[in-house]
């Protein structure tokens, strides 16, 4: 299967932002008291992808890479956890019975890892498997 390479940099950006999201979770337990401007400095960069991401996927780069089935379905699988991770440290976040650090630093790991894991995977396909 082919996919533009400009729809695969733009996941690789999507799982940098999910990997910054993942670092802000921590953070934001640690020292959100201390420094709330940390918060306003991470949605400054998340724009700042976001904005990127967009130019560059209206940019004309027509350039394909093969791409197969189980690459494809492995990022959406990742794309998938990742939201089901969030959205329980989400609903989690205001339990009274959950020790928040250990939901602050549980999730940031799982959070980063599997950034890490969708970073490296499309690191493979874009760097490795070039046409």
């Amino acid at each position: 299967m082919q996919i533009y390479r400009k729809g695969l940099i733009v996941q690789l950006l999507l799982f940098i932002v999910f990997f910054i999201m993942g670092l802000n979770v921590v953070i934001g337990y640690f020292f959100g008291e201390e420094a709330p401007w940390l918060s306003f400095f991470v949605m400054g960069i998340l724009i700042l992808f976001g904005v990127g991401g967009f130019i560059y996927y209206r940019s004309n780069d027509q350039r394909v890479h093969i791409i197969t089935q189980k690459e494809l379905n492995l990022i959406k699988y990742l794309l998938y956890i990742f939201f089901f991770v969030y959205l329980v440290y989400i609903f989690l976040q205001g339990a009274a019975w959950m020790d928040q650090q250990f939901l602050s630093i549980t999730t940031s790991i799982a959070l980063m890892g599997i950034a890490s894991y969708g970073i490296f995977t499309l690191l493979k396909i874009l760097v490795i498997k070039k046409k």
